[in-house]
């Protein structure tokens, strides 16, 4: 995969992808996008999660892709809520936190989370 100049890569996880031109995780299937940008706290990323894992087309390994890209993408444990506190990001910082973590995680990443098992 190429990176664009933005120095964002897209990005597979499952039948989702990183649409980088836009920052979004796009479900192909059926077009189903969730916009990154919104995600500046745990609360918004958690209603996101939940909200996508409660459609009926979303498969129980649908979450599970959903949730990697969220990790390889935001690293949301680290950047929305180390230790358990409550934590925010500026909506114009979510482009550098995604191109620091493609760079961490070798974009592309792996179908799984790196370093799991």
């Amino acid at each position: 995969m190429k990176k664009l100049k933005s120095g964002l890569c897209r990005q597979k996880f499952g039948n989702w992808e990183f649409r980088p031109s836009s920052l979004v995780l796009k479900h192909v299937p059926n077009g189903y996008e969730i916009d990154l940008e919104q995600m500046t706290t745990s609360a918004q990323t958690l209603d996101w999660i939940m909200q996508v894992g409660m459609k009926t087309w979303c498969s129980g390994e649908d979450t599970k892709q959903m949730i990697v890209a969220l990790q390889c993408l935001i690293k949301p444990q680290m950047s929305l809520c180390p230790g358990g506190a409550a934590k925010s990001v500026n909506r114009a910082d979510i482009p550098d936190l995604i191109r620091e973590n493609q760079e961490f995680f070798a974009c592309p990443a792996p179908q799984g989370i790196p370093g799991k098992r």
